[in-house]
């Protein structure tokens, strides 16, 4: 028993310094030799099967985490997407507002021309109308004739 441990420990120490991609079966028998299982006997056959085993597990397991780590770029990617689509967006309302606020500036600003132009129009009426002479208030004035003599009331 402590020789198959011992048999099982060696071969898994073989395997962690194995590439683990190598399927060659002479490389796997001359693998298998150098840790005591003679070439062309059942005990190397039943190494190199484990070793290739081995390999196959070692291999799914690398391409599951290549898989896994492609679809967390893949999120990555689509998360960076998402975040320049939402700050394009941002920008032009941003855009929009910019140009919203343009338009109101020059409507105040033609307001305010045409309330300065009524202001100038009142100014200058009021200061043509200081100078015109005040208009002469209208009398009624009776007169009566009493032989030569008029007397205006």
């Amino acid at each position: 028993m402590k020789a198959i441990n011992t048999v099982s420990l060696l071969l898994i120490g073989l395997l962690l310094n194995v590439n683990c991609y190598a399927l060659d079966i002479e490389v796997l028998k001359e693998q298998c030799n150098e840790i005591g299982f003679k070439i062309h006997t059942p005990d190397n056959g039943k190494c190199v099967l484990r070793l290739m085993e081995s390999a196959a597990k070692q291999r799914t397991k690398d391409e599951a985490e290549q898989r896994a780590f492609q679809v967390q770029q893949i999120a990555k990617i689509e998360e960076t997407r998402r975040e320049n689509a939402r700050r394009r967006q941002q920008n032009e309302m941003l855009e929009l507002q910019r140009r919203s606020i343009e338009s109101q500036e020059k409507m105040v600003k033609a307001q305010q021309r045409e309330a300065g132009f009524e202001l100038i129009g009142k100014s200058l009426e009021a200061f043509s109308n200081a100078n015109r002479p005040a208009p002469t208030p209208k009398i009624h004035i009776e007169c009566t004739t009493f032989g030569n003599r008029t007397t205006c009331d």
